[in-house]
């Protein structure tokens, strides 16, 4: 990973923009935000998979609650799990495809309007 990358996230009243990490390696997808204590409010990572699956996280090592917001083949939110629960090891579910799935700080999606099937991009 080399940097941030900005996300844009169209939600009903704004354009949310996010900086994230990308994971694209199977080692960048295992360490994710392990180990992290904080992470600043529009900052998070994003998990990028070559063909949608049904994909399930946790939180084990993560000692900080995040949203987990599954994004589907579409690029449009499926699913958020709010303020996940720091080290868990509960697997949380896509419930559908997935192509990609991005970790923000418990309570962002909350506090910016983000919802299911608002349209996600990274910046180009």
């Amino acid at each position: 990973m080399s940097g941030f990358e900005r996300l844009i996230i169209e939600t009903e009243t704004a354009e949310v923009d996010c900086w994230v990490e990308v994971a694209r390696t199977n080692e960048e997808h295992e360490r994710g935000l392990m180990g992290r204590t904080n992470l600043p409010e529009r900052f998070g990572m994003l998990f990028m998979e070559s063909r949608p699956v049904a994909k399930r996280m946790w939180m084990r090592g993560t000692p900080i609650p995040l949203d987990i917001v599954f994004i589907d083949p579409d690029w449009r939110i499926l699913r958020i799990e709010h303020s996940a629960a720091p080290e868990s090891e509960k697997m949380i579910w896509s419930f559908g495809l997935s192509q990609a799935v991005l970790e923000l700080p418990g309570g962002t999606c909350r506090s910016l309007g983000i919802e299911k099937m608002n349209p996600v991009s990274l910046a180009r």
